[in-house]
């Protein structure tokens, strides 16, 4: 028989998530989003200096981007940078299962936008996502020379903000009534 290796990230649920959140220093459903708050996890790989340097040409003037360097930035400021963004981008890979970990700090109302190698699918952040019940979007940076693919994935980046945040039409609950005009005949 053939078998999958199931990792830890797929047994987790949402009252796990829960049950970390409660162990904040303070309760976790008092956090809010700052409007315009992006944290970028840098992973040296697929999103490096050049990618974000790229984002902050398109979107700096608009949004409050902080970055966050595994291995280099404090957990206190890791912390403090995630309860309170609004979105949080990182990439997904076999050498960087552990630099997206942190996205259960993230506040109620919070967006994810993970961005995988085509090369290297996989479903463990998004399983993560939903358990973390954030909003969560994926995108695909397609193999070829790395200038383009910066480009490529910036402008779906961008794109991807776009539509998160795109203002939504008003919807009502009130049902519709169509009444045919008084001067339409043959209706009876």
């Amino acid at each position: 028989p053939i078998c999958f290796p199931v990792t830890i990230w797929g047994a987790l649920t949402v009252e796990d998530i829960a049950a970390l959140r409660d162990g904040l220093r303070f309760p976790w459903h008092d956090m809010k989003p700052k409007s315009k708050k992006m944290t970028i996890i840098e992973d040296g790989q697929i999103l490096d200096t050049k990618w974000i340097a790229e984002l902050e040409e398109q979107i700096g003037d608009v949004w409050d981007i902080h970055v966050i360097w595994p291995g280099r930035t404090s957990l206190e400021r890791i912390i403090n940078l995630l309860m309170t963004s609004e979105v949080l981008i990182y990439a997904n890979g076999e050498k960087l299962l552990k630099t997206w970990s942190w996205m259960w700090m993230l506040p109620e109302g919070a967006h994810t936008i993970e961005i995988q190698n085509e090369m290297d699918p996989r479903g463990d952040a998004i399983h993560m996502a939903g358990a973390c019940e954030l909003d969560s979007w994926l995108l695909i940076m397609r193999k070829g020379l790395r200038e383009p693919m910066i480009k490529d994935t910036v402008k779906n980046t961008v794109a991807t903000l776009d539509r998160m945040f795109a203002a939504k039409p008003a919807t009502s609950k009130k049902p519709v009534v169509w009444i045919p005009r008084s001067d339409m005949t043959g209706l009876s």
